[in-house]
């Protein structure tokens, strides 16, 4: 009696696999190793050991089970008998807790595993045609050189199940042109290094596209109960590295803007058309940074999408990732407060929408996506999307909950060290002329660029009057606020990940010829109630289509810049907040060359809400700078929202030039020739137009030392800027918020959903 022991048993199974092999070489069947096998012992049909362990069986009815190592399926797989891949049954009696009696020999037998196994390839023969492999058991016959092979051998093992998936999502999933998107990280994990087919559906393809140099001419502001016009969207391509047929085939239900308030509605249709086995969402962040939803609602309409996924196909598969962090936007506190809130509230109520037929996992891509409110954001090429390095982190996200809780085999997903860069390079070919509607600059598309930067003067000025990104996302760009006769200097830069910019272009200039028409004139704002009145005269002499009516919070930081459009010359807007600063601006909209065009605002006073007529100020000061400047300053009225300054000719009390307005308690003035003693000067304080008397606070300052006082300056008082019949260029340069207004309006016609509007995404210089 001999023990065999399980190397030695290992050893007889690989002699008859490769005597089996040689038998249908003979047959000239193809056969290949690969995978890992193992050898599991049942008894009555139900495995008592594995890996080792000793068998402890409760009766002598005893099989060996060839079966995958990496245990899918349940008990054997399906094949020869109905049971299994490859089964003998053993004729042996029990003798004790680990010995069989195999009649004339004992065997102690253990579930034996080996790193070599057969895979089956092209096998043409029927199954009788392999009869010379027969191998009847392993008692009673030398373990290691078996006279007889396996009577079966295994077929090929099925091809791994394709990862048929719907990928739902916004901006940070759609990406942008020359993206490789997280989408495809996944996908290439699945595919390349899994080994499995991968099935990418829905409704869209590609990335998001710039937008046509034709179609960036601002819009004119909707009336009320209008829609906004939407910009035209283009598909884009993927990043050069990206195989072809991924951008060919692979399809998703993820857009620039998308919000859960929105998918909800749609994902039953999509997945009743599409029939994923996974739906993976990443969903949330516009609804909370738009102000679309809070937590709360957002919560309940994931849940929504959820339940309406589940009508499209029962027994679908969910992941549903979390929102992300982006870098803080000042005035925007709510959306980090309301992104932490809502991630908790959504690992909470997971809880009640499990389904055993529909499992569903919540994966947190915000703890792995490197982007923090005060951390900074090295993920995220702008502050929120993802450049090469946040891809990788949001589809590892993913990858570990398909490894964690749907049984994934295979290697870990590895976010290399240095992803791909995004190279890019200084705009060509810059052109800016002038049209009717205003200057168009135009250049050629950058490769890599995640958008450019534009910055505009009047020729002669040291300082760039605006400074900022170029909104919509293209390669022109309008600026519809000059007058004609004015020349205007415009460089262009590209802007890459992060920080990354290039060397601003050339200048180029062009002398504005337009024929948009001025802003209305004589702007009344008045508070009233809830709200302000603003009423303004009409503009003759053009085809005037609607004027737009401009309203900025200045006490809400982050505040949507609220626009609309009116067919009439006045206008009441509610709702304000009472006490807060509003300024405001008046835009005439024409009829022009088939489309409506708008030229340079005009600003009405500042209002504060609820407020009415204040008192005049007091203290009122003036210091001569030197013979023709002076400096007034005065002490603040409460509940102005600010200052008129008059100069009146002593002599004849006439007024010298126009009325200037500040919102500050200093003011100076230049140019007083022939002398600053030569005049009388006074301060009112207003809401609106609703102001304190203009002649019950002046003053008239000495005579300059080293001068009398019928002593005559000399000089011209006459300051010409430029040549314009419309305006004086210095109208643009004194109001100070037009440039910071002009930014901001750009941004939000872009209706980029994704960047929720800031004072941060302008820099004015």
């Amino acid at each position: 009696m001999r023990t065999v022991t399980r190397a030695l048993v290992a050893v007889a199974l690989f002699t008859a696999v490769e005597a089996c092999v040689q038998a249908h070489n003979y047959l000239n069947n193809r056969w290949s190793f690969k995978d890992i096998m193992s050898m599991e012992v049942y008894v009555s049909g139900h495995v008592v050991c594995r890996g080792g362990d000793a068998v402890e069986a409760a009766s002598a009815d005893t099989v060996f089970c060839l079966r995958n190592h990496d245990g899918k399926g349940s008990g054997c797989a399906p094949g020869y008998d109905g049971q299994s891949i490859w089964r003998k049954e053993l004729d042996v009696k029990k003798s004790d807790s680990n010995v069989f009696d195999c009649g004339t020999e004992e065997v102690s037998l253990r579930c034996l595993e080996f790193e070599t196994c057969l895979q089956v390839q092209d096998i043409s023969c029927p199954e009788d045609s392999c009869e010379t492999c027969d191998y009847r058991t392993f008692c009673n016959q030398d373990p290691i050189n078996p006279p007889n092979p396996f009577p079966y051998l295994p077929p090929p093992p099925p091809p791994p199940k394709p990862f048929k998936a719907m990928i739902v999502g916004d901006s940070i999933t759609h990406g942008m042109e020359g993206d490789f998107t997280w989408r495809w990280r996944l996908f290439y994990w699945v595919q390349d290094v899994l080994g499995s087919k991968v099935d990418f559906v829905g409704p869209w393809k590609g990335t998001k596209g710039p937008i046509s140099r034709s179609a960036v001419l601002p819009q004119p502001p909707a009336f009320p109960g209008d829609s906004a016009p939407e910009l035209p969207e283009t598909t884009g391509a993927y990043h050069g590295l990206v195989p072809a047929y991924f951008g060919v085939t692979s399809e998703h239900a993820s857009w620039w803007g998308r919000q859960a308030a929105q998918s909800k509605d749609t994902i039953r249709a999509w997945v009743e058309e599409h029939q994923p086995e996974y739906l993976l969402v990443l969903l949330g962040f516009n609804d909370l940074g738009w102000w679309i939803s809070g937590p709360e609602d957002l919560a309940g309409d994931m849940g929504q999408l959820v339940d309406n996924a589940r009508k499209g196909k029962p027994d679908i598969k969910i992941l549903l990732g979390n929102v992300v962090d982006r870098t803080f936007i000042r005035g925007r506190q709510d959306l980090v407060d309301n992104t932490s809130r809502y991630n908790q509230l959504l690992r909470e109520r997971m809880e009640g929408w499990f389904r055993y037929e529909s499992p569903l996992v919540y994966v947190d891509v915000n703890a792995n996506y490197n982007c923090r409110p005060h951390g900074g954001c090295p993920d995220g090429y702008d502050g929120l999307h993802p450049n090469s390095m946040g891809e990788y982190h949001i589809a590892q996200s993913f990858a570990r909950s398909l490894k964690e809780h749907f049984g994934f085999i295979g290697p870990d997903f590895v976010v290399p060290s240095n992803p791909e860069p995004r190279e890019i390079s200084t705009p060509t070919n810059v052109l800016t002329s002038s049209w009717p509607e205003g200057l168009r600059t135009s250049w050629d598309l950058v490769s890599g660029a995640r958008g450019y930067d534009i910055r505009t003067r009047l020729q002669g000025m040291s300082g760039w009057w605006t400074e900022g990104p170029v909104y919509p996302d293209s390669a022109a760009s309008w600026t519809t606020w000059v007058v004609s006769g004015q020349t205007w200097e415009i460089q262009v830069r590209t802007r890459g990940d992060n920080d990354h910019r290039s060397d601003w272009s050339p200048i180029t200039s062009a002398t504005a010829d337009v024929q948009t028409a001025p802003g209305p004139p004589n702007i009344v704002v008045v508070p009233s109630g809830d709200g302000l009145q603003v009423s303004w005269g009409a503009v003759h002499g053009y085809d005037v289509n609607r004027y737009g009516v401009i309203i900025w919070d200045k006490d809400e930081e982050g505040a949507f810049i609220d626009t609309r459009g009116v067919s009439g010359t006045s206008l009441f807007i509610g709702g304000l907040m009472q006490g807060h600063r509003y300024s405001t601006w008046v835009a005439t909209w024409v009829n022009l060359n088939g489309g409506i065009a708008g030229g340079l605002p005009a600003a009405g006073r500042d209002v504060i809400g609820g407020g009415g007529a204040p008192a005049p100020p007091g203290n009122l000061r003036i210091t001569n700078m030197d013979a023709t400047t002076v400096e007034l300053r005065w002490d603040a009225s409460a509940g102005a929202s600010g200052y008129g300054v008059y100069v009146y000719v002593v002599r004849d009390g006439s007024p010298h030039g126009e009325a200037e307005h500040t919102p500050g308690t200093t003011y100076g003035i230049g140019f007083l020739f022939p002398g600053t003693w030569n005049y009388r000067y006074c301060v009112s304080a207003f809401n609106g137009n609703l102001e304190s008397s203009r002649a019950a606070v002046c003053v008239v300052p000495p005579v300059y030392p080293g001068y009398e006082k019928r002593d005559v300056v000399e000089g011209d008082g006459t300051l010409a800027t430029n040549t314009s019949t419309v305006y004086n260029a210095t109208t643009m340069m004194e109001d100070k918020d037009l440039p910071t207004l002009f930014n901001l309006l750009m941004v939000q016609a872009s209706k980029d959903a994704s960047t929720p509007i800031s004072n941060d995404v302008v820099n004015v210089a």
